[in-house]
Order: C-alpha cells, then structure tokens, then sequence
C-alpha cells in the first residue's frame, strides 16, 4: 500500500506539472466508467458525442484492478465518472477527486435498492446468517439498466444541454430495446418456474434472478473450486431442485462445470458479466435458456 500511495502521489504532480490545476479543454465529452458494460450503456445514449475511457478492462477484476498511468492520464482531461458501486471505486476514487476536482461524479445506483449476496457478510466471510455484503451486479438486470441509463441521460445533458433532444431521442430508442430484452428472457424464463435454480460460479446474477423469478446456487465455496466432498453434496441437492443448467465466466479454468454437467444432464453456458457487448450477451443468455427447457 505505501508503494501504490508514493506511486500516486509521484503521478498527481507529474499531471499537475503538465496540465496546471485545471482540465485541458476538449471536443465533446470526455467520460470515465469502471466496467464495460456501463461503455455500452453510454454509447447507447451518446454515439461519439461521449469519449469514454473504462478503468477495468476486459478479463480484469473489479475487486483487485490497479489502474494503468495512461488511465490516470485520461481521467485528468475527464469531466465526468459514472460510478456504479463496484470494489474498484471504494479503493480508488477519492484519489481520483484529487487528481481532478473538476470531475463531476455520477451514481448511477442512486435510489436502486442494493440486494444481499447470499451467506456473505462485508469481508466475504459467514456470520450467524446475518448478511452485510450488498450486490454491485446492478447491471445484470435490464429493468434496473433501464433506471441506470436515465440517470445517465440526465447527466449527459446537464453537461451537454445542446444535445438534449438526441440524448433523449437515444434514450427512447434505447429502451425500447431493454424492453424487447426483458419481454424475450421472461419468456425464456418462463418454462423455469417450478425449477427455479440454477449454477454460477460466482453470485453475481441476484438481481437477474429476482426479476425473473429464479434463484441463483453459487458453486464456489469463499472464492475457490469445491471440494470433492463438497461438489458430491452440491450435485445432490441439485438433483433435487432439478437444475439443467449452469453459469461460468469465458475465463474459467477448472473442470467443475463439466463434472456438474454430466452428473446433472446439463448445459454449460459461458456468460461474462463484464462483457463488451452488454445486449448480444443477454439475448445469447435467453437463447441458452430457451434451448434448455423448452
């Protein structure tokens, strides 16, 4: 941690040393993001009125990611960061304001009700059944991306009030595809009801499940692969609740999925929550689920 602070610190004058104490000026909007689905959203919205950079690249984690020098760069000449609530901005972002006390900050989780994660507690570990870790993974619900993207709209043209009329032309037409996404996976859903469960390897599809009326069973156990006790008793009690099918990360390694797999009779489906194409990835989501229980 001292390392990363002197680091920090060395970078703040560096930057104040090139640009003095006020943004450069630029073209349009120059907008950070944590992950790349908010990069979609924003491209939605915006097309290139908007320059966006996003801190967490693809295949890295939101929990552990360091940003680059040239990301610091960037986000010195930037007006505004859509934050979403993720473990990348509780480290990072009060360094950020002080690099640039211009950036205006945007959550776009405002007014959305964050869920537990089921048996973790803040620091990821159990506690009597008392569960103090809220779910970040706001984006995987298209009814709550809808939400997300008019806060986003509204900031776009607070700062861009001569653009407002296509800001809110994109928005319109933007919703009308979440809309037509949310109606293909509650019928893809549908068939899902009295089994509800299915696998993922880590938690991060709650508020999918909640809006569809499923329920998520995480495979992992604190972080890691199960055991082979432990994946007898997870095959067991998936037996029971009738799961055919199972999330994975494109970057998993292990082989627990396709152990699952055979003993469930099921479908291995890779589904990156971060994915750079946030719609078609969904829509390959209600696919997967259409094959799999009609």
């Amino acid at each position: 941690m001292g390392s990363c602070t002197k680091f920090f610190r060395c970078l703040l004058l560096l930057l104040v040393m090139i640009y003095g104490f006020s943004p450069p000026a630029a073209a349009g909007i120059k907008a950070i993001v944590s992950i790349m689905p908010q990069k979609f959203f924003l491209e939605q919205l915006a097309g290139d009125l908007v320059e966006v950079v996003v801190m967490v690249p693809p295949g890295a984690s939101p929990h552990t990611y360091e940003p680059r020098p040239s990301q610091m760069m960037a986000l010195h000449a930037a007006k505004v960061y859509f934050t979403i609530g993720v473990e990348f901005e509780k480290a990072w972002l009060e360094r950020f304001r002080q690099l640039n006390k211009h950036l205006v900050l945007v959550d776009t989780s405002q007014g959305i009700e964050k869920m537990p994660v089921d048996g973790k507690t803040k620091d990821g570990g159990q506690e009597q059944g008392v569960n103090r870790y809220l779910d970040p993974h706001i984006w995987l619900s298209p009814r709550l991306v809808m939400r997300i993207s008019r806060t986003m709209a509204a900031s776009l043209i607070s700062l861009d009030p001569e653009h407002q009329r296509l800001y809110q032309q994109r928005l319109i037409a933007w919703e009308n595809k979440l809309e037509q996404l949310d109606e293909a996976l509650y019928q893809a859903t549908r068939p899902m009801q009295n089994h509800p469960y299915f696998l993922v390897f880590h938690p991060s599809w709650g508020y999918f499940a909640r809006d569809y009326g499923l329920r998520q069973l995480a495979v992992e156990q604190h972080g890691s692969e199960p055991g082979p006790r432990s994946l007898v008793k997870l095959i067991d009690r998936s037996r029971q609740l009738g799961i055919k099918i199972i999330f994975v990360h494109p970057q998993y390694q292990g082989n627990s999925d396709r152990v699952l797999a055979r003993a469930l009779n099921g479908k291995v489906v890779k589904i990156d929550p971060l994915a750079t194409d946030w719609l078609d990835s969904l829509k390959n989501l209600a696919r997967n689920l259409t094959e799999v229980y009609r």
